[in-house]
């Protein structure tokens, strides 16, 4: 019966998903209508909700035609008409559910659906509703096999035990109903479960009724002994209470049976069970009429009679006997008189219910008022009638003894002696084979039995408390221990934030340290570089004037030479000038390791026009990007141009002719492009190709081997030559900073 451990969300999921099998999805619409049902704090919404799902399904099996789960969809169905108060077609539709479901034997579905069926049945409308509800219990019980269903199982015997147990009379119907109530004990006691106290006293009536007296009372003691060791105070301990003052009862012990019955009455009243209370008080009113406490059984009719009402028909035939009773007992027939009237005129319209419960004591009520009036024809009359009802439903010895003693009664007041003697010896009799000695030894060792099971109870308690006290003492020490433990972890873990703390201040103040030392001699590398730049600056000075000593030299020698010799002095004057001019660069700039090309070859050129003395015959076309070189790379690119340009003025025009020297340097990807041409009458192609040009033409390819590069001359209007080389950036020296730290001087960092 318990609910599907998957959620509705989930179940849903399955269902809307057309990629499942039709099988799984109409299962999970069972579940879903199931969980719906069984919800905990269910409403109307829930019902509705369980209906759809169902309805789903049911629609899902039309589709497939599929039918292998019709019989639970009619079953939760079923379940749903009940639950909103529609019990005909609840039964209707579960009948049809329980026609499908026996299709699949063995289904706990079908299990839950005979209960069900079951519930619909009413026991009190006579024998055959009462054996067809035995018959479906039984035929359910084989639905519920498995670890799942042992308390359902256990539950299900003593139902059957109840069920068999409603017939008294016949010793079969008992017999089965103590065999069904050993069942339930077993699978109880199978699973650990052994509050059965409902069980053990139901089986102590049984035994009673069977006149098993031994039995009767052993199993009354051992269910007040689990329903007190459960601290039981609901009704079932009142109805513990009352059988076992039943049983002493009928054993004659009146004293005990007043004891339980109070007790019960007790209870009753706590949990105001005005029916539990209304019983009780009629058991006690039995028994203080026997032990003649007439003003406690005055007090307790009165008590009684103001709880209820008094059309109520069994309060009236309760009170109506007890009162006929107790006025009986303190031979007051005036007052009497008016119950008696009243109970004959009552009993008179009895049905079989009322007939099998009050018959015998209100028939033998009546008889024993008759008696006490000498109205002896009357008093036979109803003790016979009385008699009669006992033998039809309650044929107990108790009841026998008490009936034998009411005849002898009646025949002593009627001086009816031979009559008297034989229902005093049949009352004699019966009474010695209720309560016999040995009966009596039987009782008394069972109480002992009882006392000292309490005993040991008390001493398991004892030990108990003792254990749970031992388990505590050792849950501090391991509690202390624990404490001890992380007391012990706390002290290491500071001790270790100290050491660690400690090692970072180190750290710390080494790294300052470090930094004091490497702002020293970052200062002192300034310094350096500073110097080494002064240095560089003052040598490209100094070269460039040595080179302009040079120049100056060439110039006073070449006052004295002619022709060749002063051509090659020319010619090797304006090279040293290119490359003076570098170092001057170099020497006016910031940076001294790279030359901007633009300002140079300008430069380089208006020196060149100059030197020649041109003036408006050859102009000259720049067109130079403003590109950083350094000087390894210029150098040789500046004499390139020097023989290149100074080839053009000396050469490629006639006297008379205007020409042009376009001068071009860009940036191509990683390559420098110089071309420089003009529209003279252009090289002779021969002279290139010789393997022995001329001085010139042997110091451009020269240089421009030294620099990587390759160079072509071409004519075509003019003559053009090109040179194409790397551009070489500057590369920066790689510090050592350990190895220039470690060479500091100590004088330094102090």
């Amino acid at each position: 019966m318990a609910q599907d451990t998957r959620s509705a969300q989930t179940l849903n999921l399955i269902i809307n998903d057309g990629h499942n099998s039709p099988e799984n999805r109409v299962q999970a619409c069972v579940r879903q209508g199931e969980y719906y049902i069984n919800k905990s704090g269910r409403g109307l919404k829930d019902l509705d909700s369980a209906s759809v799902s169902l309805k789903h399904g049911e629609q899902l099996s039309k589709d497939f035609n599929l039918h292998t789960t019709d019989g639970e969809l009619l079953f939760l169905e079923a379940l749903i008409y009940k639950q909103k108060g529609s019990r005909e077609e609840g039964n209707r539709i579960n009948n049809l559910a329980v026609g499908y479901l026996r299709k699949k034997p063995g289904s706990d579905f079908l299990g839950r659906a005979l209960l069900e069926k079951g519930d619909y049945l009413n026991i009190d409308d006579g024998d055959d509703q009462l054996k067809e509800k035995i018959a479906l219990l039984n035929e359910a019980l084989p639905c519920f096999q498995g670890t799942g269903y042992v308390r359902t199982r256990a539950g299900l015997w003593k139902s059957l035990g109840d069920l068999y147990g409603i017939n008294r009379v016949d010793p079969k119907s008992m017999a089965l109903a103590l065999e069904a109530y050993q069942r339930s004990m077993d699978t109880y006691f199978s699973y650990g479960y052994k509050n059965i106290q409902d069980i053990y006293i139901e089986m102590a009536g049984i035994y009673r009724d069977l006149r098993n007296d031994k039995e009767g009372l052993h199993y009354c003691l051992m269910a007040i002994q689990t329903a007190e060791r459960a601290r039981d105070s609901s009704a079932t301990m009142c109805q513990i209470y009352n059988a076992a003052g039943m049983q002493y009862y009928q054993l004659l012990d009146y004293t005990n049976a007043k004891k339980y019955w109070l007790a019960a009455l007790k209870l009753s009243e706590k949990l105001n069970d005005k029916s539990g209370i209304f019983n009780i008080t009629v058991n006690l009113y039995v028994c203080y009429r026997h032990t003649k406490e007439y003003g406690k059984l005055k007090h307790l009719l009165d008590q009684v009679h103001s709880m209820f009402p008094k059309n109520d028909l069994e309060n009236q035939y309760v009170t109506g006997v007890a009162y006929l009773g107790y006025y009986n007992e303190i031979k007051d027939p005036v007052n009497g008189k008016k119950y008696c009237l009243q109970m004959i005129k009552l009993i008179s319209s009895a049905n079989e219910s009322i007939l099998r419960h009050m018959g015998q004591e209100t028939y033998a009520t009546i008889s024993d008022y008759y008696a006490s009036v000498h109205d002896f024809n009357n008093a036979y009359k109803y003790w016979a009638l009385a008699y009669s009802m006992m033998v039809r439903f309650d044929n107990k010895l108790s009841n026998i003894a008490h009936a034998f003693h009411a005849h002898f009664m009646i025949d002593t007041a009627s001086h009816n002696l031979p009559s008297a003697i034989l229902y005093l010896n049949r009352y004699t009799n019966f009474r010695d084979s209720i309560y016999t000695v040995s009966k009596a030894e039987q009782q008394a060792n069972l109480q002992v039995m009882y006392d000292i099971k309490e005993k040991e109870y008390e001493l398991a308690d004892s030990r108990q408390k003792i254990q749970m006290l031992i388990q505590n003492q050792q849950l501090q020490q391991a509690n202390l221990k624990q404490a001890v433990l992380i007391r012990n972890i706390t002290i290491g873990f500071t001790i270790i934030v100290i050491v660690v703390s400690l090692l970072l201040y180190r750290m710390v103040v080494l790294y300052r340290k470090g930094i004091r030392k490497i702002a020293k001699t970052n200062s002192l590398l300034e310094k350096l570089v500073s110097e080494k730049e002064w240095l560089l600056r003052e040598i490209h000075h100094r070269v460039k004037n040595n080179l302009h000593t040079v120049i100056c030299l060439l110039e006073s020698q070449a006052a004295y030479l002619e022709k060749d010799a002063l051509k090659a002095i020319d010619d090797s004057r304006h090279r040293i000038y290119a490359m003076s001019l570098i170092h001057q660069k170099l020497y006016e700039n910031e940076d001294v390791k790279t030359i901007d090309m633009n300002d140079f070859v300008t430069a380089l050129v208006h020196y060149l026009k100059d030197s020649y003395n041109l003036k408006h015959d050859i102009t000259f076309d720049l067109n130079i990007a403003p590109v950083l070189i350094d000087t390894s790379i210029a150098i040789p690119i500046g004499l390139i141009i020097n023989e290149a340009v100074t080839n053009s003025i000396k050469y490629a025009f006639e006297k008379n002719d205007r020409g042009q020297i376009t001068v071009k340097l860009y940036e191509q990807q990683e390559k420098i492009v110089v071309i420089v041409a003009d529209n003279g009458v252009g090289i002779d192609m021969d002279l290139v190709n010789n393997p022995m040009p001329s001085m010139g033409l042997r110091l451009i390819r020269g240089l421009c081997g030294d620099i990587g590069g390759t160079v072509s001359f071409g004519n075509n209007g003019g003559t053009e030559i090109t040179l194409i080389c790397n551009r070489v950036l500057v590369v920066d020296e790689v510090i050592n900073m350990e190895e220039l730290l470690n060479n500091i001087p100590d004088a330094i960092e102090n």
